[in-house]
C-alpha cells in the first residue's frame, strides 16, 4: 500500500527508490522543489488514495491541498508513472493529463481518469518490454498542480536535444500555455553557446524570448546542471505575479533527455 506522501517526506538521498514510488514526474517536481526551484504548488495521490476517494472525502493529500484553495481554484490532474521520464526513456503521451478542472465532483472524476490511465494497456505492454523488476506492480501517482496561467512558456534544453551536446542550450517558447510547445508549435527558438555565449534567436516574434528571459533561463540551466547533471529537459513559464504584478518564472517539470516511446504519427 502506498503512502500519501508530502513534499518534506521524500527521501532524495535514494532518488531511485522514489521515481519506483511516485512516478517520474512526481519525483522530479520533488525533486526540483527540494533543491529550491521555483514550481506550482502541487500535491502528490497514490492511486489507492484516488480508488478509495468519494466526492465528500477525496483522501489526505488532495483534501490538504484543495482546501488551502478555498475548493474554487483551477488544477492541473497530472498522471506520474513510473515508466516515464527516467534516463532511459521518456515515456510522454502515455498518461493523461487533464487541465483547468473545477469543483469536487470534476476533480475526484478526474483524478480516477488519470489513474485509469495509468493502467492502460500500451503502459502495460511497454512494461513487458521495459526493464521493470519482476514483480514490480508500481504503477505511480497522481498530481493535483496549480494551474499557472502563463504570458510565454516552454522549454529548455540543457543540451543539444538531437545530439546531447552539453556545450548548447536550446530554448523553444510561445506565447501561451506550454503544450504548444510541448507539441511542436514553437514561435521562437533559441540556442547558446555555453562556450562562446553567442546566442541564435529564430521563429516568428523576438520579443518571446527577449535578453531577460533568456538570462533567466540560462541560471536555471546552470543551477539545474549542478544539482541534477547534464543533458535534462525542463518545461518553463514565465507568469505575472496577481499581489504584486512583477514577472517570475515557474518551471513545470524536469526529466532527462531521452526519445519518446510515442512517435508522432
Amino acid at each position: 500500500m502506498h503512502q500519501t506522501v508530502a513534499i518534506s517526506d521524500c527521501y532524495f538521498a535514494q532518488r531511485t527508490s522514489c521515481w519506483r514510488t511516485l512516478g517520474g514526474k512526481a519525483a522530479g517536481l520533488l525533486a526540483l522543489r527540494h533543491r529550491g526551484f521555483t514550481t506550482p504548488d502541487f500535491a502528490i495521490v497514490p492511486t489507492d488514495d484516488v480508488a478509495a476517494a468519494r466526492e465528500d472525502n477525496l483522501g489526505r493529500a488532495a483534501e490538504a491541498f484543495i482546501s488551502d484553495r478555498m475548493n474554487s481554484a483551477p488544477l492541473a490532474v497530472r498522471s506520474s508513472s513510473v515508466l516515464e521520464d527516467t534516463a532511459g526513456a521518456a515515456g510522454a503521451g502515455l498518461g493523461l493529463s487533464l487541465l483547468n478542472v473545477t469543483g469536487r465532483r470534476a476533480i475526484l472524476r478526474a483524478m480516477r481518469r488519470v489513474a485509469d490511465s495509468l493502467r492502460c494497456d500500451s503502459l502495460r505492454s511497454y512494461r513487458k518490454r521495459a526493464a521493470s523488476p519482476p514483480n514490480d506492480d508500481s504503477e505511480g501517482t497522481v498530481i493535483l498542480q496549480e494551474m499557472i496561467h502563463p504570458t510565454v512558456s516552454g522549454v529548455l534544453f540543457t543540451c543539444d536535444p538531437l545530439t546531447g551536446d552539453p556545450s548548447q542550450v536550446r530554448i523553444e517558447a510561445a506565447y501561451g500555455a506550454c503544450r504548444q510547445v510541448v507539441d511542436g508549435y514553437a514561435m521562437v527558438k533559441t540556442v547558446v553557446d555555453r562556450l562562446t555565449g553567442a546566442r541564435m534567436v529564430s521563429g516568428e516574434d523576438g520579443r518571446i524570448l527577449p535578453p531577460r528571459r533568456i538570462d533567466a533561463l540560462l541560471e536555471v540551466a546552470l543551477r539545474h546542471d549542478a544539482e541534477f547533471g547534464l543533458r535534462h529537459d525542463i518545461e518553463f513559464a514565465f507568469a505575472d505575479d496577481t499581489r504584486t504584478g512583477e514577472e517570475y518564472l515557474t518551471l513545470l517539470q524536469s526529466r532527462p533527455v531521452t526519445t519518446p516511446l510515442v512517435q508522432p504519427s
